[in-house]
């Protein structure tokens, strides 16, 4: 098979090839069909290949296709009465990219009137041959069903493992917890005596912790009526600071409009100096296309290739333009010039203006800015100052608060040392179960350590049929290898053509060489056959 994707980049493979090797191709792709038996055919093949290569005068040999006019030249020798034209009409009907070359294989196609698809994509073999590449192709077929198959189930075996390992883990680290836990329900009971004695201690501190909370309600007091004082200065410092935003505020909107006016003005000066600069370029225009005018005139004039009257007409017309007043233009366009130079000097002063305007309004709006910070300075200052009032109240409450729940607090502790004794009962039979646990979980873990090992074995199983399977297709693919292989050594037109330069050759050789040569065909036949 020759090399590319698809049909076209195959042609495109083959015309690359010398024209000797488009001649082959072309006799072994059809020989069964137009050669075995008509040898006249297959010496036309050969005179037009001899052909070809004689009118190659760059490359002779080593050729693949002709330029143009070299390949009409071809057609008209090898055809009757055919044209480039005609040629190049065929071609384009059978969708070939037309590059204005011609290789031997494109005139086969287009002589012959051959289906060129089925030429390069040209496999000779023989029936038996195909008979056996297809018993190949049956044998490969059925090895990756079991290779597939194999896959699948290595695939299911890996995950019963992976998931007879993850029981076995889950099984050790529950056994471990439940160890951990019992360990925990006898710190637990101890804790739990621990904390009996505790709550006796908490009803002492609890008198204690009544008089720290009166003072704190007493500074929490004095803290609120600071915080309230504070809290009117801050409202004042805000109201101040919010006029003094808006008057900056006003003050950049009329800065604004200022810059607005002064960047159109600046637009409209632009403008103008645009459209004179245009008149002046247009004036240019016209005196450059006046000059062109008058040196390719001059050209004709003087030309030899051109005939007496021609020449005659373009000197008038040269002297006619020569001879037009250029005044006019030079004096509109220097005119054009001053104005726009006039014109640039406005432009640069509203300009001057536009960026003074624009300065202004970056001040107005920097000023703004610096307003608004410190309205919103003080808008947060006076936020401050409510919540620490605010807060100097709450605090003031919670003391009060925290007074009641000391009182309590005494009584809760008796209480507390009732409960501890009985959670540590509790934690007495809590450490009990959590034994019995950690002897079950000790149980798990071991039946979960057999099925991992079972797991294991039928995974190592499964990779051992996948790796006979993988062998089977590498066998399978092997043999269908050698049978295309073997298939493509069908080169009968290849061995003719061998045999047909033999001939020829012996036409002009001594007979030493000749001999040497056809020992030389010989290898190169067998080698064919053997490939």
């Amino acid at each position: 098979m020759l090399a590319g994707g698809d049909e076209k980049e195959r042609l495109v493979t083959l015309n690359k090839r010398v024209y000797a090797d488009q001649a082959k191709w072309y006799l072994d792709a059809f020989w069964d069909d137009c050669f075995e038996n008509d040898a006249d055919a297959r010496e036309k093949v050969w005179k037009e290949c001899a052909l070809i290569t004689e009118l190659d005068k760059k490359k002779g040999k080593k050729g693949s296709s002709l330029e143009e006019i070299r390949a009409h030249i071809f057609l008209e020798k090898a055809c009757e009465a055919v044209t480039w034209i005609d040629m190049r009409a065929t071609l384009k009907k059978i969708d070939i990219d037309f590059d204005k070359k011609m290789s031997l294989t494109e005139f086969f196609v287009f002589d012959r009137k051959l289906d060129w698809k089925k030429l390069v994509n040209a496999t000779a073999f023989s029936s038996e041959v195909k008979r056996q590449l297809d018993e190949a192709q049956v044998k490969l077929n059925a090895a990756t069903a079991a290779q597939e198959q194999a896959t699948k189930d290595a695939a299911a075996a890996e995950e019963a493992a992976a998931a007879a390992a993850a029981s076995h883990e889950a099984a050790e680290k529950a056994e471990a917890k439940a160890v951990k836990e019992a360990k925990e329900a006898a710190e637990e009971e101890t804790l739990a005596n621990a904390a009996a004695d505790e709550a006796t201690e908490k009803a002492n501190s609890a008198k204690a912790a009544e008089d720290t909370a009166a003072a704190a309600k007493c500074a929490a007091d004095d803290a609120a009526a600071a915080a309230a004082a504070a809290k009117e200065a801050a409202e004042k410092a805000a109201t101040a600071s919010a006029a003094a935003a808006e008057e900056a505020a006003s003050k950049q909107e009329e800065a604004d409009a200022a810059k607005v006016s002064a960047d159109k003005v600046h637009a409209e000066q632009e403008a103008a100096e645009k459209e004179l600069q245009e008149v002046v370029d247009d004036i240019t225009k016209q005196e450059e296309k006046r000059a062109k005018q008058i040196a390719k005139l001059k050209r004709i004039s003087e030309s030899p290739d051109k005939g007496v009257v021609a020449k005659g007409k373009a000197f008038q017309e040269m002297k006619k333009l020569e001879g037009e007043d250029p005044l006019p233009l030079r004096k509109a366009k220097l005119t054009q010039k001053a104005c726009v130079k006039k014109q640039r000097k406005v432009t640069k002063k509203a300009l001057r203006i536009s960026r003074k305007a624009a300065a202004a309004a970056k001040a107005a709006k920097e000023a703004k800015e610096a307003a608004d910070k410190a309205a919103a300075a003080a808008a947060v200052a006076k936020d401050e100052a409510t919540a620490a009032a605010a807060k100097a109240d709450e605090e003031a409450a919670a003391a009060a608060a925290a007074l009641e729940v000391a009182q309590a607090a005494r009584v809760a502790a008796d209480e507390a040392k009732a409960a501890a004794e009985e959670a540590a009962a509790k934690a007495a039979q809590a450490r009990q179960e959590a034994d019995d646990a950690a002897a079950a979980a000790t149980a798990a873990a071991a039946q979960a350590k057999a099925d991992k090992e079972a797991a294991d074995a039928s995974a190592e199983a499964a990779k051992e049929s996948l790796a006979a399977a993988e062998v089977a297709v590498e066998e399978a693919t092997a043999a269908l290898a050698v049978l295309q292989k073997a298939a493509k050594s069908g080169a009968s037109g290849t061995f003719w053509w061998m045999e047909r330069e033999l001939e020829e050759a012996r036409k002009y050789m001594p007979k030493s060489k000749f001999r040497a040569l056809k020992k030389k065909m010989k290898k190169k036949k067998a080698a064919l056959a053997e490939a």
